[in-house]
């Protein structure tokens, strides 16, 4: 199939849901695809069928952590990072849409220590066999108790190691072939 792209002439980037064009291609019979990029909109233009998809900011979706622009990578047990979220997340407010609905975590040379209150109770847990190669020193991220929940559930029921990859805004947890990707807690 071949690919026609008309768009203005400056630059011009946007953020689509891939799962719409890809069935649209599965389907067209047509060996000449045209995208025409407007404002807010794709226009998709197959054969005789004319497609209008919706476009959305690339500003709302981060790009991946990356060791040189500040990001980092700690290596740690699967089963002890979900362990160490499991006892973190008793301690935060659900019913708050603030720092107390987060777990911090703090990283050092030598250990990962999540952190995590409600106002009245407190909870450290450190743990000391993390590698912690690559990070800034005494970096903090604070994870949403939803995202934290998410990662539990990601990494249950495994035992190899999990990959923890830190950016500026968001974080992404590997665990063998499978990548988790979380956006941290922005005050």
């Amino acid at each position: 199939q071949s690919i026609d792209v008309i768009s203005p002439n400056e630059e011009t980037t946007c953020a689509c849901a891939d799962k719409i064009i890809c069935e649209i291609i599965k389907e067209v019979e047509s060996e000449t695809l045209t995208f025409a990029l407007s404002d807010k909109h794709i226009l998709l233009t197959a054969g005789k069928g004319k497609f209008k998809i919706p476009c959305y900011p690339v500003d709302n979706f981060p790009l991946w952590p990356d060791e040189e622009k500040g990001g980092g990578v700690c290596i740690i047990n699967g089963a002890d990072l979900a362990s160490c979220l499991r006892k973190a997340i008793p301690f935060t407010d659900r019913n708050k849409h603030d720092i107390k609905n987060c777990v911090l975590l703090e990283v050092s040379p030598d250990n990962l220590k999540f952190v995590s209150t409600d106002g009245y109770r407190l909870a450290i847990i450190v743990n000391k066999e993390a590698k912690t190669d690559g990070v800034p020193c005494d970096r903090q991220y604070l994870f949403p108790a939803s995202s934290a929940s998410e990662i539990i559930n990601f990494l249950s029921g495994k035992e190899e190691e999990a990959v923890i990859l830190l950016g500026e805004k968001h974080v992404i947890i590997k665990a063998g072939e499978d990548e988790l990707f979380a956006r941290l807690f922005e005050p």
